[in-house]
């Protein structure tokens, strides 16, 4: 037995393309391996995303040819590919690099449209999940998992997963400043807030651990939770002698 897969593309004239994703070969007689096998959803999801982003970033590029300002067709400098990471491989993309209009009076002579349309390179998703599987597993087990269960791609490592972890910390750490390190207004307003969802409790506890290059040497830890009935539960843990926000870290998840 004979599946087929296919891509339909439909712009925004209504016309239509159709591309052909996979065929799979399936056995009705095996009953051992019914459905789709986790290789084949893999390949599945690759192609399929290498498709979609494909087709995407040609879109973008195509409607960006023309000036903002006198509507002439830019010119084309050169091409160029770029890589774009995701849950589901590597995409190479096409990139074209255009000549600027006459008519802007930008100092730089070219640009790529694609460099605006991906200023990461890595996909919101691919960072998601990469961020919270490394908070409960270590960096090598979570690159292990991903490839276990996803197509990224071949090069997906502990270091790199350990990377774009702390780029999304360091991301994080920047929306605290300007937030209040005590709780702000006058004290006699304070029973004016608006009530919190009851129950709702926060626990806070600490303990103290062992460094791993000097054993001879330990540091404390704070970490808390809120706990509430009707919304989901949130966590911190901050190092006292090391973050340098620690007031400010948990006025803002109490804030929250």
């Amino acid at each position: 037995m004979r599946f087929t897969i296919q891509l339909v593309i439909e712009n925004e004239s209504n016309s239509e393309t159709v591309e052909e994703v996979i065929q799979l070969e399936k056995d009705c007689e095996n009953c051992n391996t019914p459905g789709i096998s986790l290789a084949e959803s893999k390949q599945i999801m690759k192609i399929l995303q290498n498709k979609i982003v494909l087709q995407q970033s040609k879109c973008y590029q195509e409607s960006h040819r023309a000036c903002p300002s006198c509507n002439k067709i830019r010119r084309i400098k050169d091409y160029h590919s770029l890589q774009y990471r995701t849950l589901f491989g590597i995409v190479n993309i096409p990139s074209i690099r255009l000549i600027h209009c006459q008519c802007n009076q930008s100092s730089e002579k070219t640009f790529s449209p694609l460099n605006q349309w991906l200023s990461d390179k890595n996909s919101p998703e691919l960072q998601y999940i990469e961020t919270k599987w490394a908070s409960y597993v270590s960096y090598q087990l979570t690159a292990k998992f991903l490839k276990d269960v996803l197509p990224v791609g071949e090069a997906q490592n502990a270091s790199t997963v350990r990377n774009h972890l702390h780029k999304i910390v360091n991301r994080k750490e920047k929306e605290l400043d300007g937030k209040p390190e005590y709780i702000s207004g006058c004290p006699r307003d304070w029973g004016n807030l608006p009530k919190p969802d009851k129950p709702i409790t926060v626990g806070i506890d600490g303990g103290y651990l062992t460094r791993w290059h000097k054993i001879n040497k330990n540091f404390e830890i704070i970490a808390g939770k809120t706990y509430s009935s009707t919304k989901p539960a949130k966590r911190f843990g901050l190092v006292q002698t090391i973050d340098k926000r620690p007031r400010r870290r948990l006025m803002h998840l109490l804030t929250q």
